[in-house]
């Protein structure tokens, strides 16, 4: 296959994988659709480092750099006992994405009357939430097949959900394309986990976009473990709507991954509404970790709180951009974002740039990030304890990353965390 395609474009290889996608589409409007949003992919394109939100990031030349071509992910199953090894053994609903598209045969759901869910088939139901300028929005909403709608039940407490993404295409370099809608309807409350699982493949773009529509009074948690094989290359987008008195709280865990690109938009459109922003990357080798994220306050008397921390060793890096908008309806807003990193290399490279743009009088706001090394005086304190250099470097080090999990609502994803630090660290 690849040699058949080596002389041919990126772009030129999607144009004919999408041409070859639409023929499978019968209806006219929904083709339309289609076609509508890959056209705004192609005038907007990869972006490239003249693009300032994305000038420590510039997905184009990377892109250009490790594929000669991109086949659209098609379907595939795994076997049951691949399964076993890569769930989670907790009660709950496991959605199984394969190569970007939903395995109704892979997942498992269990009777539960505060959830809902159905496979998408219809286009119009997307981008009700995220923003179509976006060319990764626009890309994924050209090309997503089998996507995933998740509605928690008004005033129900639904079961755990966890939603999986298998990536195995060994002979071919694939781009997938998940797309997942959640609501929470009003006064629900739940909690959602996300994994990747790479198995073997040919390099490969994970391409994921979610809408979140948090209703009023509902409360929402989103944590994701990002522990990507060396072939996997992904940009994620999360894009949130809180109504009133809502409550929204996300976990993003970076370890590896050749690129990273995670977008988080929050948008809080009403007032009283509660959003709290946790980050961890720890990297090593080349991984590189970009996380941009963008809180807008629109509506007065509510509160975002943004703490992400970075460690980063070896030839990695580690970028981070956070936005804070305080519009002018939105007195009496409290908002804080912080950027904390530790370099363990001088081959290392940290980016960060937290902002802030307020339009309202009566506010509570501050932002401020760091970039340092470890506290010599801490280490030889806790070396004349007893310790050795490495594991008192390694005790101080999980000690900085493990404020990331104050918001983790479940016990075996700390546990599975601190073992993948330890690991990490050499403890």
């Amino acid at each position: 296959m690849r040699s058949e395609l080596q002389n041919i474009s990126i772009e030129e290889s999607l144009e004919s994988g999408f041409q070859a996608f639409l023929t499978g589409i019968t209806d006219e409007s929904e083709k339309e659709l289609r076609i509508r949003a890959f056209q705004k992919f192609l005038t907007r394109g990869f972006p490239t480092k003249k693009e300032e939100e994305y000038k420590f990031t510039p997905i184009a030349p990377v892109v250009r750099k490790n594929f000669d071509h991109l086949s659209i992910g098609s379907d595939a199953s795994v076997s049951p006992d691949l399964l076993n090894e890569h769930l989670y053994h907790e009660e709950g609903h496991h959605f199984v994405f394969f190569n970007g598209i939903y395995s109704e045969q892979c997942s498992r759901s269990v009777n539960d009357s505060g959830l809902e869910y159905k496979v998408i088939r219809d286009s119009t139901e997307l981008n009700r939430i995220a923003d179509g300028s976006d060319p990764f929005v626009s890309l994924n909403s050209a090309l997503a097949n089998g996507s995933l709608s998740i509605q928690i039940k008004r005033n129900k407490k639904a079961l755990p959900v966890f939603i999986y993404h298998f990536v195995s295409s060994p002979d071919e370099q694939i781009i997938t394309n998940p797309r997942l809608v959640i609501r929470a309807e009003s006064g629900s409350e739940s909690k959602i986990l996300e994994k990747r699982v790479a198995l073997e493949s040919d390099n490969c773009l994970l391409n994921k976009i979610i809408e979140v529509d948090i209703r009023e009074n509902a409360s929402l948690n989103y944590t994701v473990i990002q522990d990507n094989a060396s072939f996997l290359f992904e940009t994620s987008g999360l894009k949130v709507r809180q109504a009133k008195d809502s409550r929204f709280y996300a976990n993003v865990f970076s370890f590896r991954g050749q690129l990273i690109r995670n977008n988080i938009d929050v948008v809080l459109d009403d007032e009283n509404c509660e959003t709290h922003l946790h980050g961890l990357y720890l990297l090593n080798g080349k991984s590189h970790v970009d996380n941009h994220t963008s809180v807008d306050h629109k509506k007065p008397n509510s509160w975002s709180n943004e703490v992400y921390k970075g460690i980063v060793d070896e030839f990695s890096t580690g970028v981070f951009n956070g936005k804070i908008y305080v519009r002018p309806d939105a007195q009496n807003t409290n908002a804080f974002q912080s950027n904390n990193n530790i370099n363990l290399s001088d081959t290392a490279t940290i980016h960060t740039k937290p902002q802030l743009e307020i339009w309202a009088d009566d506010v509570k706001c501050s932002h401020g990030c760091t970039i340092g090394q470890l506290d010599q005086e801490a280490i030889f304190y806790l070396r004349s304890r007893g310790l050795d250099k490495q594991s008192a470097k390694a005790m101080l080090l999980i000690a900085f990353a493990e404020e990331s999990f104050r918001y983790v609502p479940f016990d075996f994803v700390k546990e599975e965390l601190d073992v993948i630090i330890n690991n990490r660290l050499g403890v």
